[in-house]
């Protein structure tokens, strides 16, 4: 049983030999590896946009619920009074 042990470790050795030199090879010529990517960098932009509106609105509605003037998401995106208030936390987002 030995000496099939130890033909079996050489082969176990050999594949992982194998495979770690195809894997470099194919890594040597610009292949991606691993798993494609689901969203496109447009999408990914799209989603942090959407993200930081989002953060934005709540932030805006926390203010206006602090100052006594709580409005709906609508109120808040078609109110002049809130326009100013919008840019100004704007810049502070990150």
């Amino acid at each position: 049983m030995g000496v099939i042990d130890a033909i079996a470790q050489f082969e176990r050795d050999l594949l992982i030999e194998r495979t770690q030199s195809g894997l470099a090879r194919a890594k040597l010529h610009g292949k991606t590896l691993g798993r494609p990517q689901i969203l496109t960098e447009l999408q990914k932009n799209r989603l942090y946009s959407n993200y930081k509106m989002t953060k934005l609105l709540h932030l805006l509605q926390d203010i206006l619920i602090q100052t006594g003037k709580p409005l709906c998401v609508s109120e808040i995106i078609t109110s002049k009074q809130t326009q100013n208030c919008l840019k100004q936390i704007y810049a502070y987002l990150p």
